[in-house]
Formats: structure tokens, C-alpha cells, sequence
């Protein structure tokens, strides 16, 4: 996978969790009332943040990992059947 994919796929579930913010924010909003409201509308935006740095951070990793990797060799791994 490449490093774009991987980085798009993250920033996807990242997106799905951060929902959780969304609707705890939703709710800050209804029902509170002033500086309450205020951080409920920060709970509803913390996904975008965390979808964009998300991506960021991913692809920035993806892209360190394979200039490290062509120069040290990568990680190696084996994958045995137990049958």
C-alpha cells in the first residue's frame, strides 16, 4: 500500500472515531449554556483537526519509514500456518 493510501485509510478512521467528539459536542451545545457551548463547538470540530493531522502524521511516517528502509533494509517478517 502506498504511502498516500495508507495515510487515506488512517485519516478514515480516524474521521469515525473522532464522531464520538462530534456527538458529545452536539450535545454540549444543546444543552449548555455559555462557556459549555463554547467548548461543545470545539468538540464538534476536533474531528477536521484530527483527520488532517491524522493524514499528516501518517503520510510523514509511511514516507520516513520507506527513506529509512531503502537505506537500512526493512522490517522482515514470517507468517507460518499452524495446520
Amino acid at each position: 500500500m502506498g504511502t498516500k493510501q495508507t495515510a487515506k485509510v488512517c485519516a478514515i478512521m480516524y474521521a469515525v472515531m473522532g464522531l464520538v467528539y462530534s456527538i458529545i459536542g452536539i450535545f454540549m451545545v444543546i444543552f449548555g449554556s455559555g462557556p459549555v457551548r463554547i467548548q461543545g463547538i470545539v468538540f464538534i470540530l476536533m474531528p477536521i483537526l484530527l483527520v488532517v493531522m491524522g493524514y499528516l502524521m501518517v503520510a510523514f511516517s509511511c514516507w520516513f519509514y520507506n527513506k529509512v528502509a531503502a537505506r537500512m533494509g526493512g522490517i522482515e517478517f514470517e507468517l507460518t500456518s499452524k495446520e
